[in-house]
């Protein structure tokens, strides 16, 4: 016998001025997510002097990046059954109370755990904004909204550093949180206040029966076991070691067991692998994967450049990065205009990745040890502007080439897929620098005893030179440049591949399939029958009830 899964319709158009204040919640909401997620980079050598936490306080990024990749798979279908509005506020007020923990931590792990906590929370409201902007605008308009979205991720990713780094240097680090918390507070009161409801939405008790919980138990292992491999391989652990050896047996195995659950048993999956039976889907969560890789690890290593290669101090670091986020903010909003304006996306993703490619080859070439100001203010502009193309416009195309009841879920898996290439770019980036690194640093006449040397190589990312002479810091400033430059060469080709890539997706438009002209005659009709044949998924009309049989 055949059981229904129905899902009920979330779609509640609203007028112009309802709109603008529901948007205001949901672009506050995802402001003050990564005001918390790009805050705790820039502090962490105080928390760790702190709480005497200096050969650990890497996990505090690592527990943030484990639990948000482990909920963010998970918050679109849950928000199907429980409805957008309450996920997103129960995912403020987790927000609030973990920074609030945050605040009275005394020891390491009491950190890392809360944090583990916050990154839950941001890796809901980071996907349930994007999907909650799907239930108030049409296709056709939410380009410029979700241009508007990845301004305030622009937004975010400049301000929190600037504040953090205030709090850090006048008060204490806990005062970054005292401030984050009220903040995140009010905001959650705000969102359950204007945020509107589904109409005719109800929670049923029986809804808790259409939980994926096979494959959340699965995936939630996999990805931690996974994700803890590959932030600890190469600097907590050796990378030959048994542990991780056995994290990376045991995480892939569960992984496979989660793919498993989503393909045969999971009666509603939180990641439903037809969704990858479209080509041009597939090709956009490979470039979303790639996208994780390069950009998370270019934001940590550049200032890395500026610091340890040229000398100059945090908020010197944080003011040339300024450009990159400042352009990315103003890029969004303007491509997501345009692509509302024109009803295509293809002309502002694949210049964009083109833009970026450009700006990461200067990068490789011209980041120098003696390069001006101003030509690394040019470099990252040019980063920024491919990047603010790429950014939110590719959840636009994503949505184009989805059914409407897969919206949700391919946004959340869109989502994942940017955090689990972070992870892994950056694991891959550590390696390669580490390794670059050590090498260069036992072939060179440094002038350092094999103590020395083999303390330094332990210590890669918190050197610090001004406890050498000037020519060993000189000579530690070459050794260092040269290391970096490996990793930024790593980087083209990955983007070279987005880029490529982009070419090989069908610009379908933004319109839906009610909208479409019926063809003229037999011809057209077999032109278009076999257009949607090559072209994979059809859409559904808005507001059509989502049903899967098993």
């Amino acid at each position: 016998m055949q059981e229904k899964v129905v899902l009920q319709n979330q779609v509640n158009r609203l007028p112009f001025h309802k709109l603008i204040i529901a948007f205001s919640a949901l672009a506050l909401g995802l402001l003050a997510s990564f005001l918390d997620q790009t805050s705790i980079s820039v502090i962490q050598p105080k928390i760790a002097e702190d709480l005497h936490a200096q050969a650990t306080v890497s996990w505090a990024g690592t527990s943030l990046m484990i639990g948000q990749t482990s909920f963010q798979i998970l918050s679109g279908r849950l928000s199907d059954i429980f409805s957008r509005k309450i996920l997103l506020v129960f995912c403020l007020c987790l927000l609030s109370l973990s920074q609030l923990a945050t605040c009275f931590c005394r020891t390491a792990t009491q950190l890392y755990v809360f944090r583990g906590f916050a990154g839950v929370a941001n890796g809901g409201i980071t996907s349930l904004s994007m999907i909650f902007v799907s239930d108030l605008v049409t296709l056709q308009q939410r380009g410029k909204y979700q241009g508007i979205l990845g301004s305030c991720v622009g937004l975010g990713n400049a301000v929190g550093p600037f504040v953090a780094s205030g709090f850090a240097s006048r008060v204490s680090w806990h005062g970054n949180f005292y401030f984050l918390c009220p903040l995140t507070a009010v905001i959650a009161v705000v969102s359950a206040v204007i945020l509107p409801s589904p109409p005719d939405f109800k929670i049923k008790w029986s809804n808790f029966k259409n939980i994926d919980y096979y494959g959340f138990f699965t995936s939630s292992i996999g990805i931690i076991l996974f994700l803890v491999a590959i932030s600890g391989g190469g600097n907590t652990y050796k990378w030959d070691s048994a542990l991780v050896i056995c994290l990376f047996t045991i995480g892939g195995v569960f992984f496979a067991i989660f793919l498993f659950t989503q393909w045969k048993i999971s009666r509603l999956p939180m990641m439903p692998l037809k969704v990858y039976k479209s080509p041009s889907v597939a090709i956009m969560m490979t470039q979303n994967f790639l996208f994780g890789m390069v950009f998370y690890a270019n934001m940590y290593f550049m200032p890395l450049y500026f610091q340890l290669v040229r000398g100059w101090n945090s908020y010197q670091s944080s003011c040339l990065t300024l450009p990159m986020v400042v352009v990315q903010a103003l890029t969004s909003t303007i491509s997501g205009i345009l692509i509302s304006y024109f009803q295509h996306y293809n002309f502002i993703i694949i210049p964009g990745f083109g833009f970026w490619l450009l700006g990461l080859c200067l990068e490789f070439a011209l980041f120098t040890r003696s390069v001006p100001m101003v030509g690394i203010c040019f470099i990252v502009l040019v980063q920024g502007i491919g990047v603010g193309c790429v950014f939110q416009p590719t959840i636009i195309a994503l949505q184009a080439h989805t059914r409407l009841p897969d919206r949700a879920v391919v946004i959340a898996t869109r989502n994942f897929n940017r955090s689990v290439g972070a992870a892994v770019g950056m694991a891959c980036c550590s390696a390669i620098l580490s390794n670059q690194f050590r090498s260069k640093l036992r072939t060179s006449n440094v002038g350092l005893t094999s103590e020395q040397i083999q303390e330094l190589s332990k210590h890669i990312y918190s050197i610090d030179l001004t406890a050498y002479s000037p020519e060993v810091r000189d000579k530690l400033r070459s050794i260092t440049y040269h290391a970096l430059r490996t990793v930024f060469i790593f980087f083209i080709p990955l983007i070279g591949v987005c880029f490529l890539l982009g070419f090989l997706i069908r610009d379908r438009g933004l319109q839906e399939r009610s909208e479409k002209k019926e063809p003229q005659n037999s011809a057209d009709a077999e032109h278009n029958k076999n257009q949607e044949s090559d072209d994979e998924q059809s859409h559904d009309e808005e507001g059509e009830d989502y049903t899967e049989r098993k």
